[in-house]
C-alpha cells in the first residue's frame, strides 16, 4: 500500500485544509482495496495488544502504515460508531481522496441510537473544516451508532447493507449491531471466521469474533454488514446513487436463505458458510 500522498510540515494535522487534504485520487476498487489493508494493519494491532485506544494505534508508526509524524499527534475519543468513521477519514486525508458524512439523521424515536426510518439530513464535506484535526474532533461529537441504522433502499446512506460473500465482506466492512454496537471487520480467516475491531465509551478498543452476540437486525434497521458509499468529485461532490452500487442487496435479512444442505440454521452460521474458502474438489 502507497503512502504516497504525504502532508508536508511539521503539524500535518493543522495545515488549512486545501494544502493537507486535496482530493487528488478517486475511490475505486483499488482504493477501497488499500483502505482494507490499512484496516487490516489497525485490527492487527488491536489485536496483539499493541494498542489499546485508536489514538494510539494511529501514532504508532509500527501499527499504522500511513502514520504522519507531527508535533501534535491526534487525540481521538472514538467510541463503537466512531471508529469506523475515523478510519475512513483518516485514510482518505492520507491517500487524497474526498471525504464526507451526513450532516445529521432524522428518523421516529426519541433515542437517537434507535429510531426508526432513520434517513440522512443534508451532508458534511471535509472541505467544510479549517484542518484535518478539525474534522477528526467534530466526527467525535457529530457520529452515533444510529448513522448505521439505515436500511437497503435509503438514499445517501454513508454505508448500505450488502452482499454476504468474500468478494463484498472484507476488511473496512462494518458491522451493525442493531442493539447498539458497530464494528469494523479487519480480517475474514479462510473458514469464514469473520474478525473485527470495535471502541469503546471508555476510549478502550478491543478485537472480537462474529458469534451469536451480534445479531444480523433486519430490513427495516439495516443490521449486519455494511459498505462504505463511495464518493467521487465531478466539479461538486458525488455520492454513488443507489443503482449505482451492484452490491447493496438485502439478501442478510433473508432467513429463507440461512441454509446450510437444505438445513436452516442461526444467521452467524450462514455467514461463516458463506465466506468459507471453497475447496476447487468440493464441488460447490
Amino acid at each position: 500500500m502507497s503512502a504516497s500522498a504525504l502532508a508536508d510540515g511539521p503539524n500535518p494535522f493543522d495545515q488549512p485544509m486545501a494544502q493537507a487534504w486535496p482530493a487528488r485520487r478517486v475511490w475505486n476498487d483499488q482504493a477501497e482495496t488499500e483502505f482494507g489493508q490499512f484496516v487490516t494493519a489497525i485490527g492487527r494491532g488491536v489485536s496483539e495488544h499493541r494498542c489499546g485506544t485508536l489514538s494510539r494505534c494511529l501514532n504508532n508508526p509500527r501499527i499504522n502504515p500511513l502514520h504522519v509524524a507531527s508535533r501534535r499527534p491526534l487525540n481521538l475519543h472514538a467510541d463503537c460508531g466512531d471508529v469506523p468513521y475515523t478510519l475512513r477519514a483518516y485514510f482518505a486525508f492520507r491517500q487524497g481522496l474526498p471525504f464526507v458524512w451526513a450532516r445529521d439523521t432524522v428518523g421516529h424515536g426519541r433515542d437517537r441510537r434507535y429510531r426508526s426510518s432513520v434517513r440522512p439530513a443534508g451532508l458534511r464535506r471535509w472541505t467544510d473544516y479549517r484542518t484535518p484535526r478539525a474534522l477528526f474532533n467534530a466526527l467525535a461529537s457529530d457520529v452515533d451508532s444510529g448513522f448505521y441504522r439505515m436500511g437497503p433502499e435509503v438514499a445517501g446512506s454513508d454505508t448500505y447493507p450488502t452482499r454476504v460473500d468474500r468478494h463484498s465482506v472484507h476488511p473496512g466492512t462494518v458491522y451493525y449491531n442493531p442493539n447498539g454496537h458497530v464494528l469494523i471487520v479487519w480480517r475474514v480467516d479462510p473458514d469464514g471466521q469473520v474478525h473485527m475491531i470495535d471502541g469503546h465509551p471508555d476510549n478502550s478498543m478491543s478485537a472480537r469474533t462474529l458469534t451469536d452476540r451480534y445479531p444480523g437486525g433486519s430490513r427495516s434497521d439495516g443490521g449486519g454488514f455494511r459498505n462504505w458509499r463511495r464518493v467521487a468529485v465531478q466539479g461538486e461532490v458525488r455520492q454513488a446513487l443507489n443503482s449505482e452500487i451492484p452490491d447493496r442487496v438485502d439478501e442478510q435479512y433473508d432467513r429463507r436463505r440461512w441454509l446450510i444442505s437444505g438445513e436452516r440454521v442461526p444467521f452467524q452460521r450462514w455467514v461463516r458458510a458463506r465466506l468459507m474458502v471453497k475447496s476447487p474438489h468440493s464441488g460447490r
